[in-house]
């Protein structure tokens, strides 16, 4: 029965070469021995082992690999006999206790499937789901978990590494994804950054005083000198030349302390930035590492 197609529905949609006295658009499904069909119209429910594919494919010849398919829109005519589709059937939701998830649903492109953090996943218990749009809308909230150490999977083995959440949009070929980053450790960063950026303007802006001050003695001096060499003859200038060469020497150390201290500043700050690609950039400080260390994307 359609409901809201109208009597033409049938007829309208109907591919050339079908039977014009089977429904519209339905193939035939070649089911195994091992399952059981539950279908109305081209919706359908197949509780059996892993098989995406043929007959015999998958984990279909091994123990504790049995599977609930559940899909809508199979692919073909009505007098087609197929089996099942991952990638032309309209929409699925697929359960396994074994399988190798990762081949079926992106086997479009396989070279792509083990990039990132999560690899292609082999013998395991696993849902799939493809259609062309999914939509999961949790009223409070919605989390993605994995688990890892001291757990175990549905086979009893125990979970030793965290396996992390890969977001692959557009499943293309293409470089390796990438970290997410956590946002308030690269803010924290990018703070201490400035602050060490700030600090170094602070060192240039003395120092440019500094040499200021310097030049200005520099020409105070060069004119006494001037003027002690003009009199040199006479003997109450040395006065003034002793004077001026002392005020120098008094200015010229000032100055040299006040670099010197200068200088030690911004081998301190060399140490700070050093510091920070250790604790922000390195890979291995985990609690503070810019880049998660599970959770990828492109």
């Amino acid at each position: 029965m359609v409901i809201g197609g109208g009597k033409d529905w049938k007829k309208n949609n109907r591919q050339p070469g079908e039977d014009p006295k089977a429904e519209a658009g339905v193939p035939k499904f070649t089911n195994a021995a091992y399952e059981k069909v539950i279908a109305q119209g081209n919706s359908w429910i197949v509780l059996g082992k892993d098989r995406p594919a043929g007959i015999e494919s998958g984990n279909s010849k091994e123990s504790h690999s049995h599977s609930i398919d559940m899909l809508v829109g199979r692919w073909g005519k009505n007098t087609d006999k197929v089996g099942p589709n991952f990638k032309s059937d309209a929409a699925r939701i697929y359960i396994s206790e074994k399988c190798n998830i990762d081949d079926p649903i992106y086997m479009d492109c396989k070279d792509f499937r083990a990039e990132g953090g999560t690899g292609n996943v082999k013998n395991k218990s696993a849902i799939g789901l493809k259609a062309d749009s999914i939509r999961i809308v949790g009223r409070e909230g919605i989390k993605l978990i994995t688990v890892g150490g001291d757990y175990y999977n549905s086979k009893d083995g125990v979970i030793e590494s965290i396996a992390g959440i890969d977001l692959c949009a557009g499943n293309r070929r293409g470089p390796n994804l990438q970290p997410l980053v956590r946002g308030n450790n690269l803010k924290a960063c990018i703070d201490r950054i400035l602050e060490y950026i700030e600090s170094l303007q602070e060192f240039i802006y003395m120092y440019m005083t500094q040499q200021m001050l310097w030049n200005e003695t520099q020409s105070i001096w060069n004119a006494s000198t001037d003027t002690s060499l003009a009199s040199v003859v006479l003997p109450w200038d040395k006065t003034k030349v002793i004077v001026a060469s002392a005020t120098r020497t008094a200015v010229h150390k000032g100055i040299s302390a006040s670099n010197a201290t200068q200088a030690k500043g911004i081998v301190n700050e060399k140490v700070n930035v050093s510091g920070t690609r250790n604790k922000y950039l390195a890979r291995n400080s985990e609690a503070t590492y810019i880049c998660s260390h599970y959770n990828n994307t492109n």
